[in-house]
């Protein structure tokens, strides 16, 4: 077909069965197709004629593509064999690269061709090398894996599966980054836009979705109405409560019981919360949202109200959504930071309503265009309100004034996106993590790096400081959270939790809570020298999970001590 008329260009006709696949060449001069009568036929572009027949397979064909320099085409069939085969005109077979015990339904070259990725029946997915030289076995699908994609820009290979979900592996790695269950039925395609950027995906659900990809976080919109589960932010209010996001709601939680003390419903995702440490005289929870385009003020005396789309709004962004916002200690100094890639700073202040109870409303001071930085990942405000820290897209942190609105500090270091930021107490240190899958600790004043903590094995989605900066936390990809001594520069602890997406220490450091792209959050507590999982929470499942649970504390604390020793 003509793409940009639509027009029918050739109809190839040669198959004695239902054809099953078909790619183009790179050079966009021949088209090979598989068949369940078990060959493959190569087709010119120019001519619409065959040009080739590549016979040798005992079963249906159900995959074929060809490397990047468009010498070779492999094939995947149900007689268990994934084929190389020759397509520079002489058409024929080359080697058998692998042999399994059951049917293999796809196979797909890397973007340098240096690998082969294949799956099947047996849900797993296969890396091996042009020669067949195995490379990994990549588990994980719990049924038959239809489709594969590599992206074209990042170590990433994309699976479908029969299970229902989309799975995304760090392929230089061997590692399982994040499964998304975008289809109601068995996938069966996959493919990533040549930027990398985006991810089409085709299913029995009789749908297609276009997702798009963001290294940071995987994030995904698609073409329907998707509502994503991940807990978007968490912290803690001056009361000890925890406070989190997620894709229904604004919770707060008791701590230490587990209890829910409030929770408001939304419409659409919340893309972010803050308490700041010193209240105004009205109690109130920040919060960013999409669908509002706005931030959202929540005053804690409006007991009646169980809804956010019915309380008090204090700036209204205008088409983009809020997607980060910080508060200085005071709660006077806001920074929010939207998907156009927008800084705002406010200007937080007190005032009483015609009916005598006190509100907040904010004072837009300053508006800061940043497309220039690629994308604005952490916004940050330090403690005394006069210096805001961003992460940005194009591996940078970037210090402004909110006196003069001026940039005053570039910092470089980062080989990728810069995905969190955190500033200590004092002001003289910030902690920054990146899809480099480094933590990095700079000095302030300086601006100039401390120090490279590395361990994660996939993106260092969000950091945090205790109150004493003697330890740093960070979360990640690779599903772990992760403690250092800062003056030691070690590590001490990497608790298996969840993907993490945000990270929270208490004023004490006692108690660490993590947010996680499964819709939960899991808070854990200091016992000795070890982190134990002592409560989960979530709205999509809320349960007391270890230390109540389990036979004993002690119990907990042994299984605790077990995994930080593997990793």
């Amino acid at each position: 077909w003509q793409a940009a008329s639509g027009e029918q260009r050739f109809k190839f006709v040669g198959h004695e069965d239902s054809v099953t696949c078909v790619a183009m060449s790179p050079n966009d001069k021949l088209v090979a197709s598989g068949s369940d009568d078990n060959t493959i036929i190569v087709w010119s572009m120019e001519t619409g004629e065959s040009v080739g027949q590549l016979i040798g397979h005992k079963g249906p064909v159900w995959s074929v593509a060809f490397a990047p320099d468009g010498r070779r085409v492999v094939s995947a069939s149900d007689d268990g064999r994934v084929v190389a085969w020759s397509s520079d005109k002489t058409y024929r077979f080359l080697a058998t690269l692998a042999s399994f015990d059951f049917a293999v339904k796809v196979a797909r070259y890397s973007p340098d061709g240096l690998l082969i990725g294949a799956g099947g029946d047996d849900g797993a997915v296969y890396l091996f090398d042009s020669t067949g030289d195995p490379h990994a076995k990549l588990e994980g699908h719990a049924d038959c894996c239809w489709a594969l994609s590599f992206s074209p820009t990042a170590p990433l290979l994309v699976s479908g599966s029969a299970d229902r979900t989309v799975r995304v592996w760090d392929h230089s790695v061997c590692v399982e980054i994040a499964a998304y269950h975008w289809h109601s039925h068995e996938l069966r395609s996959l493919a990533f836009s040549k930027d990398g950027s985006m991810i089409v995906s085709a299913a029995c659900d009789k749908t297609a979705k276009i997702s798009a990809v963001f290294l940071d976080t995987v994030n995904t919109v698609t073409m329907e109405t998707f509502r994503p589960s991940s807990i978007s932010s968490v912290c803690f209010s001056s009361e000890r409560e925890i406070v989190y996001t997620d894709a229904e709601s604004l919770n707060v939680v008791d701590s230490l019981a587990g209890d829910y003390r409030r929770r408001w419903e939304s419409r659409e995702p919340l893309t972010c919360c803050f308490y700041p440490p010193k209240q105004h005289s009205a109690k109130v929870y920040l919060v960013g949202s999409a669908e509002y385009r706005g931030i959202v003020l929540q005053e804690g005396a409006v007991k009646q109200s169980t809804r956010l789309d019915a309380v008090h709004m204090i700036h209204e962004h205008g088409e983009s959504p809020v997607v980060g916002l910080h508060a200085s200690a005071d709660g006077s100094v806001l920074a929010t930071i939207t998907a156009d890639c927008t800084l705002r700073i406010f200007n937080l202040v007190s005032a009483l309503t015609s009916g005598g109870s006190d509100t907040v409303e904010a004072q837009l001071e300053h508006e800061v265009p940043c497309e220039d930085f690629e994308r604005i990942n952490c916004v940050r405000v330090s403690r005394d309100g006069e210096i805001v820290v961003l992460a940005c897209g194009d591996a940078t942190i970037r210090f402004f004034s909110t006196v003069d609105h001026a940039e005053i500090m570039l910092l470089e270091g980062h080989r990728s996106a810069v995905l969190s930021v955190a500033i200590s107490p004092d002001q003289r240190i910030i902690l920054s993590g990146s899809t480099d899958k480094t933590v990095r600790l700079w000095d302030a004043t300086a601006g100039v790096e401390v120090m490279s903590l590395t361990g994660h094995l996939a993106p260092v989605t969000c950091v945090e400081l205790s109150p004493s900066a003697q330890e740093a936390y960070s979360g990640s990809l690779d599903g772990t959270v992760r403690v250092w001594d800062v003056v030691q520069a070690a590590q001490t602890a990497a608790i298996v939790t969840h993907q993490v997406s945000c990270v929270a220490i208490s004023d004490d450091a006692k108690v660490l809570v993590t947010g996680g792209y499964d819709g939960t959050v899991r808070v854990m507590t200091r016992i000795d020298l070890n982190w134990c999982v002592v409560q989960q929470l979530g709205s999509r499942r809320h349960s007391a999970l270890v230390a109540h649970e389990l036979r004993g504390l002690d119990e907990a604390v042994e299984k605790t001590k077990a995994v930080n020793y593997l990793l």
